[in-house]
């Protein structure tokens, strides 16, 4: 029989310890029996509240004045869970949230083992991209609400308790066992089942659009995905990268000019000798003498998806090398490295410290997540302005920026009409005497 407690946690801001909301759903002898969620107060030092995270779960600073603490949530953790396992869906963001916070408070971390259900999801599944929404549709589950904690949780048991179901898989320990391992069922699928990106064919991957424009960072140039991405499936990204004239690849070569790392982890929580084979194989290549510039999510879509870029603009001195560095941090962390003065973003949201959150929440109500599946919603310093674009007209849509026109391809000395005429008359006039005279 399958115990295992589910759980999904909210952050304030992008530093893993700032917890402001924790939700669990308990199962027991395979059976949802119940879910739990209560606000938390952020750890001191944590405790800012950023636009971005406000706009995806709706929590604000006044709602957690009175809440629990971590420590108080901690016990609470352990005492509900008890001996058994953990589960969340993108565990590795989950615990380590769970550890930072506690590491904040001099608490040590929960000892239960932690389980992966969106690794559980992509093992037993075949979809294009596996958000927990996705996959929870797929398997038939009712609508929930995304990024409520205790929805989140409940879900993320459901998904379980559906997978072990369908592939009668009864315990945990048959649930998460490695891919070669011969316990698994005669139903369950190898671990060949990956998105219709995976699948593909190097040739068969999206192609550079042969129309786009030169100037564009990715024109010409390969560019690599590593990791999930919340924005785009794999395929939607390579037709992102494709329409702005970038080289699709299946792996990180001596062409990559970009790796573009998914998994929500901004540069500060990226260490590429430690990464992905795709990360560890960059870092050899960049030890080499070899250019690639590591992209977030965020940094992507700013070149990729131009609903949400009002203006980009590129240097003459950098635009030749692989070297991407920013002029001023974009809506995640780019890290004190970014001195460089090769990319200007605008987005149409106004940087986080200068929108306050009482304005991220008109009569109540929160403002949809910025990077899901919904449409856009912008939000310009002082009043709530929504764009909404459709992701299909997204990927229609070219990058909008203003080159540099040095950059530009010189172009070729016009050559008068009425020249060109007189000389084809004078032609005319030749061949006839030529003729005649003959």
């Amino acid at each position: 029989m399958l115990n295992f407690t589910a759980i999904d946690v909210e952050t304030a801001n992008s530093d893993r310890g700032s917890v402001c909301a924790v939700g669990l759903a308990l199962v027991r002898d395979s059976q949802l029996v119940r879910t739990v969620e209560w606000h938390v107060r952020p750890p001191t030092g944590v405790d800012q509240f950023d636009a971005r995270n406000v706009g995806i779960h709706g929590i604000t600073p006044d709602m957690v004045r009175t809440a629990a603490t971590w420590g108080e949530s901690l016990e609470e953790i352990s005492s509900l869970s008890e001996q058994h396992p953990l589960v969340a869906f993108n565990a590795a963001f989950d615990k380590s949230v769970v550890t930072k916070a506690s590491a904040l408070v001099g608490m040590e971390p929960l000892a239960n083992p932690f389980h992966c259900a969106l690794k559980l999801s992509r093992r037993l599944m075949t979809l294009d991209q596996y958000k927990l929404p996705l996959v929870a549709s797929e398997l038939g589950l009712a609508p929930f609400s995304h990024h409520n904690a205790g929805s989140d949780a409940g879900t993320c048991a459901k998904v379980v308790l559906a997978l072990s179901e369908i592939h009668d898989l009864r315990t945990v320990d048959s649930l998460w066992v490695p891919a070669s391992s011969s316990a698994r069922s005669k139903t369950q699928p190898g671990p060949t089942a990956f998105s219709k990106a995976n699948r593909a064919a190097l040739a068969d991957l999206p192609q550079p659009n042969p129309n786009a424009d030169p100037n564009h960072p990715f024109f010409g140039r390969q560019v690599i995905i590593t990791g999930d991405l919340e924005s785009y499936s794999r395929w939607d990204a390579a037709e992102a990268i494709a329409h702005v004239g970038g080289v699709n690849g299946k792996g990180v070569t001596k062409k990559t000019a970009f790796l573009v790392v998914g998994d929500g982890r901004t540069h500060d929580r990226i260490a590429l000798e430690s990464g992905t084979t795709k990360e560890r194989k960059a870092a050899a290549y960049i030890d080499a003498g070899q250019k690639i510039q590591v992209l977030t999510e965020s940094e992507f879509i700013a070149l990729a998806a131009a609903p949400i870029v009002q203006e980009l603009r590129v240097s003459t001195t950098d635009f030749q090398s692989s070297e991407v560095t920013a002029e001023e941090p974009m809506s995640e962390k780019t890290g004190a490295e970014n001195d460089g003065t090769w990319l200007h973003e605008r987005e149409l949201q106004a940087p986080l410290a200068e929108v306050s959150v009482p304005h991220l929440l008109p009569n109540s109500s929160p403002v949809p997540a910025a990077l899901g599946d919904s449409p856009t919603t912008a939000v310009i310093a002082d009043s709530p302005v929504e764009t909404q674009v459709p992701k299909t007209e997204q990927l229609k849509r070219r990058v909008s920026y203003t080159p540099n026109e040095n950059l530009r391809p010189r172009s070729k000395p016009k050559v008068s009409s009425s020249f060109v005429g007189w000389l084809l008359l004078f032609g005319v006039v030749a061949v006839v005497s030529y003729l005649l005279a003959r």
